[in-house]
């Protein structure tokens, strides 16, 4: 992938997610950034912000912009295209994009990368989907730690290695190209640059399927934000100076923007409304627990959650280590088909029986004699299938 210095991206959006990466993709050597933006007091920030900076900027109320582009910056020369819109404004954007390229001939996927900096992932992956943009797009959710919004609360010192999320989509696509100015990318390999994008301006970066993601913050966001409100409306009037510490953090929560939430959370209702959903069940059995008037019944509904939390964690575990697993053998069966290319050219036998006997003896000493049998038996499938390979290689 070519560094920033030989690329141009289009900003539309220029508040606090979008001035928090755009700044730093500027400062990371980011050939030239076309920032869109309807505020013109962001724009005036944008402004006063790059006026000591030797910075390539320019500055744009809409699309009609894009009319007024020379044919050396036409929109095919943007190597991405970032999105840091609000959620419910996304689609629109997209849309509206779509036809303004249509004006110069040029359909939206023949373009850069573009990658919508919003949360609602799978909510967005169907949007691309519908607008033929599956192969081209990649959602990021960056965690900026903030409960505000505008230009002023952004800037490249707001990332500081925050996280960014990356929808990792590529399992569900159809194996697709994207034609863009510098290179034609298969799905995942383009997944891979914009992560890699993200860590050269400061985020660490995280890769989650979209389904995942939604859950994940439904839970530790969403719902977060949402019992706080509940909880402040229901906390009694007058005992400010008793609340303890921890509910602190409760309280900022439940003042954050509520125009800003209230597009979240109606962003992200379907994986909200999940989760709601078990958290009545276990409301009610805490209430059962409760009115069984024994410590052991309250005891044994805390332990039960906690032994669930567990099973989650280690199935957790289990998830990343199929996917590590899952890589390797995709690069064995690799392996074992260049083998088999050499064996057939030297006219070699495909089944070796004293190399497999190696094998099962090499990898059954890396684990405890409990687990040997098992081992070789898988390790016995994994022999057939790579002498499947070598056979039709």
């Amino acid at each position: 992938m070519n560094t920033l210095t030989n690329q141009r991206a289009l900003l539309i959006g220029g508040g606090l997610i979008g001035s928090s990466v755009g700044c730093a993709m500027l400062q990371a050597g980011l050939k030239h950034l076309m920032v869109l933006d309807t505020h013109s007091d962001t724009r005036r920030q944008w402004i006063s912000w790059i006026e000591d900076k030797p910075y390539a900027l320019t500055l744009a109320e809409d699309l009609s912009a894009l009319g007024d582009m020379p044919d050396d910056e036409a929109i095919r020369a943007f190597d991405w295209i970032l999105l840091a819109v609000p959620e419910s404004a996304t689609a629109l954007w997209l849309t509206d994009l779509s036809e303004a390229l249509d004006t110069k001939g040029i359909q939206l996927k023949d373009t850069g990368a573009i990658i919508t900096l919003n949360s609602t992932q799978v909510h967005l992956a169907h949007v691309a989907k519908r607008l033929g943009l599956a192969s081209c797009h990649v959602p990021v959710h960056p965690i900026m730690g903030s409960e505000q919004r505008g230009f002023s609360k952004g800037g490249p010192m707001a990332i500081n290695g925050a996280t960014a999320v990356v929808g990792w989509q590529h399992e569900h696509l159809e194996a697709s190209n994207l034609s863009s100015a510098s290179s034609t990318l298969p799905a995942n390999q383009l997944e891979g640059d914009v992560a890699h994008l993200l860590e050269q301006i400061g985020f660490e970066v995280q890769r989650l399927k979209p389904s995942d993601h939604d859950m994940y913050y439904a839970v530790t966001s969403h719902l977060t934000h949402l019992l706080a409100v509940i909880q402040w409306g229901l906390m009694p009037k007058g005992h400010a100076s008793l609340e303890p510490p921890s509910f602190a953090i409760n309280r900022r929560l439940a003042q954050s923007d509520a125009h800003l939430w209230s597009q979240v959370l109606h962003a992200n209702r379907e994986s909200l409304d999940t989760v709601i959903k078990s958290v009545e069940v276990l409301l009610r059995e805490a209430r059962l627990a409760l009115r069984e008037d024994t410590e052991k019944a309250i005891g044994d509904f805390w332990m039960s959650c906690q032994k669930q939390a567990l099973t989650h964690m280690w199935r957790d575990e289990i998830d990343a280590i199929d996917i590590r697993i899952a890589q390797l053998l995709s690069d064995r069966l690799q392996c074992a088909k260049a083998i088999g290319r050499e064996k057939r050219d030297s006219e070699m036998p495909i089944v070796d029986p004293t190399r497999e006997n190696t094998v099962f003896k090499r990898v059954q000493k890396q684990v405890c004699k409990v687990d040997q049998v098992a081992v070789k038996q898988i390790y016995q499938r994994i022999v057939n299938e790579s002498r499947a390979v070598q056979g039709h290689a």
